[in-house]
């Protein structure tokens, strides 16, 4: 080795990819490269959920399609001449925000390919969800995971709980977005896995993204706070900590986390 060569940078960590296959809604949707695709989603719309996927070159390969006003809340994945590849539909009163994801436009127990669930009821700025194919009845260790952030819109899709990842999400922010009202992401699906799986994830992500989204609003804008102070508390305090709140609703955004201390203890009588 010569000592006066500079020495290179260490080559980026690239994420471990599957050894094999990852076959769910079929093996014609696996492809031996990795495969770049662009959700755009409509932020208002007549239908809830509307959103096309194009490949590297925008040419339209899915789109999913909505219901806003129904009953029970599904979606249906199309392929790019209108065939329906995937129906998703959530189960009511599920406290996991539950899934259930069929072949075709079914809605029967025999076509079901997978279930989707929170790992957990209670999630704030992180998510972080398990996925059961329909063998797995028992449901004890997952067969596929996703571990993100609400807010930043980021995800990474695993096998089980390995650190094996099939897919990776993020949120794009262009010009175009903003002006025309939309939100666009970038899925990165690695090589020879099911990249209609991996959407119909995204679209369910994105259901979820939604209902947090909508229940910050609907606490933090535009409402009135009625507040109480006890006797003896410092009022001017407790109104600083109301105007902190309603800056969470933006911060939180961003994955913020609000501790409140103080550098001394609350004045006692002494006697």
């Amino acid at each position: 080795m010569n000592p006066m060569a500079p020495m290179l940078p260490a080559p980026a960590p690239m994420a471990a990819g599957p050894t094999e296959p990852v076959v769910v809604v079929g093996p014609q949707y696996c492809a031996p490269y990795v495969v770049p695709l662009t959700v755009t989603k409509k932020s208002i719309s007549l239908t809830d959920g509307d959103f096309t996927v194009t490949d590297a070159n925008d040419n339209v390969v899915l789109n999913v399609k909505g219901t806003l006003f129904s009953v029970r809340h599904r979606r249906v994945l199309h392929d790019a001449v209108g065939q329906p590849l995937l129906s998703m539909q959530e189960k009511i009163l599920s406290m996991h925000n539950r899934w259930e994801v069929y072949r075709g436009d079914s809605a029967h127990s025999c076509d079901k390919l997978f279930t989707v669930k929170k790992s957990s009821m209670l999630q704030l700025m992180k998510t972080e969800m398990d996925i059961f194919l329909a063998g797995n009845t028992a449901e004890q260790v997952c067969d596929f995971k996703i571990k993100g952030s609400y807010f930043d819109r980021s995800s990474a899709f695993y096998l089980g709980k390995s650190n094996t990842i099939i897919a990776q999400m993020n949120r794009k922010h262009t010009a175009a977005s903003v002006v025309l009202g939309r939100d666009v992401f970038s899925i990165t699906v690695f090589p020879q896995v099911d990249y209609v799986f991996i959407a119909a994830l995204v679209a369910i992500l994105d259901d979820i993204n939604r209902k947090f989204s909508d229940l910050s609003d609907m606490i933090f804008v535009g409402s009135k706070f009625s507040v109480t102070v006890f006797p003896h508390v410092d009022y001017v305090f407790v109104m600083a900590l109301v105007v902190i709140l309603d800056e969470i609703a933006r911060d939180i955004r961003r994955g913020a986390v609000i501790q409140i201390s103080t550098s001394q203890r609350p004045g006692r009588s002494t006697r």
